[in-house]
This record gives C-alpha cells, structure tokens and sequence, in this order.
C-alpha cells in the first residue's frame, strides 16, 4: 500500500518534484553533498523512461489497489472475490498485449 501512495504522489506531482529538487540544486547553502544527490535525482526524473515508467505504475498499482481493498472487506461474496481477480487478470493481460505491441510498432519503424 505504500508503494502505491508514493507511486501515485510521483505521478501525479511529477513537476513539482521536479521544481523542489531545482530549488535545492540551486541553493548554495546546502551542503555539497544534498546538492549533489538533488542534481542525480533530478537527472533520474528528467529521463523520459522515469516518466512513462511512473504512469504506468500509477495506473497498475492504483488498479491492484482497489481490488486489494474490495477483497479485504469483511462482506465479500465469493464469486465477486473471484470476478475481481478474474478482471485484475484481464487488466494485466491486456496491458501485457498493448506493451508487446507498442515493442512491436516500434520495431517495424527502425
């Protein structure tokens, strides 16, 4: 549960990690050394990959969620338990057929 908070918290303010950590970078009363690890973490953000990687993270765990939270409910009928799990697998699968294509188109272009 965690992992998906701090997911979420990324994603969504994605810019203004980006903009404290320039702040700081910037700041010369900060040690050499948090000024340095700024510099990296805002280099690792700045990367395109970090960015796609975050979104789709969101959306998965946000996804894996919501099904955790329904299948810990006290009242849950066991064939809503099993249709949950039966469309947390169909989301994966997919995910799975879209990611294989997008791999796919990209390498049909090069």
């Amino acid at each position: 549960m965690a992992r998906y908070y701090s997911t979420m918290a990324l994603s969504k303010g994605y810019r203004s990690f980006q903009e404290v950590l320039q702040v700081i970078a910037e700041d010369m009363t900060q040690k050499l050394q948090v000024i340095q690890e700024t510099k990296c973490l805002l280099k690792d953000l700045s990367k395109k990959e970090n960015t796609i990687m975050a979104g789709f993270w969101a959306v998965v765990l946000s996804r894996i969620n919501g099904v955790n939270k329904s299948l810990q409910m006290i009242s849950i009928k066991l064939q809503i338990a099993v249709n949950l799990l039966k469309s947390l697998l169909d989301f994966f699968k997919i995910r799975n057929e879209k990611c294989f294509m997008n791999v796919k188109e990209r390498q049909i272009r090069k």
